[in-house]
């Protein structure tokens, strides 16, 4: 899902997925990847959490 997609799907403010996005990457929740189609657009996906 990209940070658009969030923004839009959660109706929170940009800076609030922003901040969300940056906090489970740092805690390796989710991965960012490159968007298959516009190169400027990152997707974030969960990871498995560690157990």
């Amino acid at each position: 899902m990209s940070r658009r997609d969030l923004i839009s799907t959660t109706f929170l403010p940009p800076r609030t997925v922003n901040y969300g996005l940056s906090r489970l990457k740092d805690l390796g929740l989710i991965e960012e990847q490159e968007h298959e189609r516009d190169a400027r657009e990152k997707v974030f996906e969960l990871v498995s959490a560690p157990m």
